[in-house]
């Protein structure tokens, strides 16, 4: 029996429990691979080999594998990426931060299908100052509650997606996030790069962002913007009171 598989469209999602109409917490991009830990009807609970992140997919959405997939540090860099499949030359329209496994000179293979992409590239080598180049590029794409491509992005999937394409790891969501890299005590230590955590009125973190200097940082709001911040929170484009509380700033990539 498979106990893999990989993600050949350009997002799968993945939800709290078996049905489509279930919260949809994340989502499995082209090229990301999982392993199988339950099955229901024609669902599955699989755990992401990124990340480890768990929850349901629909099993004829993704192709399934006997032997564990790579993960690559090669990822498509423009938002309408496409990618071919040779032996029928199906077109899939996908975005940037696709994980492409094995690719070398336009060309990767998955399962013994060989697939070609000659756009653009990033390679996922550790870079950190490519991270504030990497994020700009997402400006203006739309917020997705559990998104993380460039067709929809949650804040905390903004986050990881940006730092996953210049070779950090970083769990999905934000409360996991805030747990990672070292205590920056004082917006005036904090560096271009660093994250930024908020908190809501139960002390919660629920939202997450990459500070650029000079009291702005660029995270996934109503779509992906640059703000301005300070010791207490994102300012309101008014300056008239705050969006989001600050409640830590940790230090990843530097």
């Amino acid at each position: 029996m498979e106990n893999y598989g990989i993600g050949l469209l350009g997002q799968v999602p993945v939800r709290e429990s078996v049905t489509h109409t279930s919260e949809m917490v994340s989502e499995l991009l082209f090229g990301e691979g999982f392993i199988i830990d339950d099955r229901y009807q024609h669902w599955l609970k699989v755990r992401t080999l990124f990340d480890n992140y768990s929850g349901w997919i629909d099993s004829r959405q993704v192709m399934l594998l006997e032997n564990e997939p790579p993960v690559s540090n090669v990822f498509t860099g423009a938002h309408d990426a496409v990618i071919e499949r040779s032996t029928d030359y199906a077109r899939f329209r996908v975005g940037m931060g696709c994980p492409l496994p094995n690719y070398a000179e336009t060309k990767f293979e998955i399962n013994n299908i060989t697939f070609h992409y000659d756009g653009r590239i990033q390679q996922g080598i550790r870079n950190a100052e490519g991270i504030l180049d990497t994020a700009v590029l997402f400006i203006n794409t739309p917020y997705l509650w559990g998104g993380k491509s460039s067709f929809g992005i949650d804040c905390s999937g903004f986050v990881q997606t940006v730092f996953r394409m210049n070779g950090f790891t970083l769990p999905r969501d934000a409360s996991q996030q805030a747990v990672t890299g070292t205590a920056v005590n004082f917006i005036s230590e904090a560096k271009p790069t660093d994250l930024f955590f908020f908190d809501n009125e139960n002390g919660e973190i629920t939202h997450a962002g990459i500070y650029l200097g000079d009291n702005r940082i660029i995270h996934s709001s109503g779509f992906v913007r640059i703000s301005n911040v300070d010791g207490e929170g994102i300012l309101r484009q008014d300056d008239k009171g705050y969006t989001h509380h600050l409640r830590v700033i940790k230090r990843v990539a530097l």
